[in-house]
């Protein structure tokens, strides 16, 4: 997941992307279609980029996710034999001696 910092930064670009993309339908509507051109471009080669950062970032992300899941599931696993083998029933000094001869 990346920092508070990058994410501002990620945020501003698709921020701008849209704004991009809206500001050349706006000029296509108004029949500006060289201007409406650049903007649009402009604005995929902002957004396509990021959509596909995202959608990677989010695959890593479950992986992550997928793989902590396992690795806790197994140390529960690991906590729950130890807690197995150390629980035996207390003896006394008594039965202890007499287990012993």
């Amino acid at each position: 997941m990346p920092n508070a910092k990058a994410q501002r930064y990620l945020f501003l670009f698709g921020f701008a992307g849209v704004m991009m993309s809206c500001f050349g339908c706006g000029l296509a509507a108004n029949n500006k279609l060289a201007a409406a051109q650049i903007a649009l471009v402009l604005a995929w080669l902002i957004l396509v980029p990021l959509f596909g950062y995202l959608l990677r970032t989010r695959r890593h992300l479950k992986k992550v996710v997928r793989k902590q899941t396992v690795r806790q599931e197994e140390e529960l696993e690991a906590l729950g034999s130890l807690s197995a083998l150390t629980q035996q029933p207390e003896t006394t000094d008594d039965e202890h001696v007499t287990r012993n001869t």
